[in-house]
Order: C-alpha cells, then structure tokens, then sequence
C-alpha cells in the first residue's frame, strides 16, 4: 500500500466525520501507521469503500504481523468476514511502512511501555469521512516487536534511499509471503465494535491529561465485577493498564490484580450467558494474549480454563 506524511492524528475520531478537516481527499490505498505514547495508530483510506469491507474492517477478524529492518518496519494486515462466503470480499493482505526518522520530523515515536493499544480507522478515500473505527489491545509479544523497530531504526541515521532499498527488498514477496517470515503476529478475531462510532486517541493537552481512550461500553464494567468478582476491592494498579481496562480492574485476595474479561470462546458460545464468560484474569496474562472488545466486553482468546480448576495462570503472571 501507498503511504504518504499525513498530519498528527486528531485526538478524537467520529464515524461519519472527517478523519481531519485538514483532508478531503487521500491517495486511495493509504495506509499510515503512527507510534505514540498513547499507543499504535493505523488509519486506512479507501476509495467508495464497499460495504464488505467496512464490515470486515469494524468487526471482521483482524490479523496483523510486524516485520523489522534497519530503517523501515513493514505492517502487514488483512481483515475478513468470518461469515461472508465470498473469498474476493474483505481486505487482502497487505502493508503499512513505517520509518522512525519520517514520524520523528512531525512527532515522537515512542509507544507505551505496557498494555499497547491499537486505534484503528477507515476512511473513504474520496472524501476525507470516517467510515469505521475499532479498539484492540496488542499481545505482548507483538508490542515488544514494535518496540524493536523503533530501537532498530533509531540507532541508524536516516538514510533515504537505504530505506527505499530495504522496502523494495521487502516488496520483492508478496505480503501474504511475508507474514511466514514475520517477526511477530497474531489475530484479533470477530469484535463488536463496529457500534464504536466515536474514539478518543489521548490526551488533547497537558490540561486534559485523564482524556485517555474509554472502553466502547464502560458502563458494563461495574455490572461484570459485580458477577465475576464480588469479593474483589478496589486497590490501585501497581503497573500501567491500558485507559480502557481500567473500569474492568479489581483486586481480590486468592487472586491479586484482575481485570474481569470475557473468554472470547465462551462469548461466541452463550452470548447472552455473563456468567458462562466473564472471569477474572491477570492484567498481565491479558497483555500477553491481547484482547478485543466483543460487545462492549474486553475478550480474550486463549485463556487456559478448566472447567474443575478453574483459570490456570502462570506463576510468573500473578500480580499481588
């Protein structure tokens, strides 16, 4: 995909809004990624984007792989609709380059040091608006290989046509045969946030530094503490959770720091069954598996429950 210098991302995102009132018109194809201190930010702009594809984008199944080089790192995403039969529907793979030097001539790169999110946006092509938007937490695993470029290309010094040179080596396989290669991936599956209509990427300013990005639907936090952790207190977090997991925290005595998620299985299963799907989870075993908003719930696939036992958490995960 092509990618051009765009203008710092807007703090706040609307469906059916400009994506900047500084845009009307984006070269078709554009994909922009943008490393902050408020997390990763990848916006997409698409001409007359079709309906397949809006659809796909909100809340089809996201994947995602990171491949690093000297001066460039490669993002490759592809985003399909489990439901939809048509094999031509959907986005394809393809990549969003991302070069240090260029992002640190309009604005830091730097990424938060745990509970990476990513902010996602589509935009028609043609007109500048917004045509969905959507909120996944980045695996652990993938935060550190974003971390990795940014450390990689920051002890080179820029160097354009090395930089042209490595994406021209990188482009000589398809992205599809790149991810094989990748240095880290993984699938966000299925989400409900294609009913996110609006997207606060941070802190406007100094002044407004609790403006962090909310949960799609914060005001379920309090009814599933109130299911899948009674007996849990309030007591501050000692690490850095993500702004939108912060309602979901709790802290209960057998267990340590938790964050009531939904096991994204069981969520499939019995939609309208909490108590089959909500439990408490590490913060850190969440970060480490990532996690996407379903329904207004963060879920998270991969949990390690049995049914007699019980959530199995690693050692090393507990947080007391």
């Amino acid at each position: 995909m092509s990618t051009s210098p765009q203008p710092p991302f807007p703090n706040t995102l609307a469906v059916g809004q400009p994506y900047s009132p500084h845009i009307t018109r984006w070269r078709d194809g554009t994909a922009e990624l943008r490393l902050t201190a408020q997390g990763a930010q990848f916006v997409l702009a698409v001409s007359k984007p079709a309906k397949h594809e809006i659809k796909a984008f909100a809340k089809g199944n996201a994947e995602f792989a990171v491949v690093n080089g000297d001066h460039v790192t490669l993002l490759l995403y592809k985003f399909t609709d489990p439901f939809d039969s048509n094999p031509k529907h959907g986005l394809p793979w393809s990549d969003a380059p991302w070069e240090y030097h260029r992002q640190a001539q309009l604005a830091p790169a730097d990424l938060p040091t745990s509970g990476v999110p990513l902010y996602l946006a589509l935009v028609d092509a043609d007109t500048g608006i917004t045509q969905a938007l959507r909120l996944i937490g980045l695996p652990a695993e993938f935060s550190a290989a974003l971390r990795e470029g940014i450390v990689r290309q920051k002890a080179h010094p820029m160097d354009n046509n090395a930089a042209t040179a490595e994406i021209n080596r990188f482009y000589q396989q398809a992205p599809s045969d790149l991810v094989l290669t990748a240095d880290s991936r993984f699938e966000a599956l299925r989400d409900g946030t294609a009913d996110t209509t609006q997207l606060t990427l941070g802190p406007a300013s100094d002044e407004d530094a609790e403006g962090q990005v909310k949960s799609p639907a914060d005001g379920k936090a309090d009814a599933a503490l109130r299911l899948a952790a009674p007996y849990g207190t309030p007591r501050p977090y000692p690490g850095v959770l993500p702004a939108d997991l912060i309602p979901w925290h709790t802290w209960i005595a057998d267990c340590g720091h938790s964050v009531v998620v939904a096991m994204a299985e069981e969520l499939a299963k019995h939609p309208d069954k909490p108590d089959y799907f909500l439990i408490p989870a590490s913060p850190q075993t969440v970060m480490r598996l990532g996690y996407t908003w379903v329904d207004g719930y963060p879920a998270v696939s991969g949990l390690n429950y049995d049914p007699e036992l019980g959530l199995i958490t690693p050692d090393d995960e507990y947080e007391f």
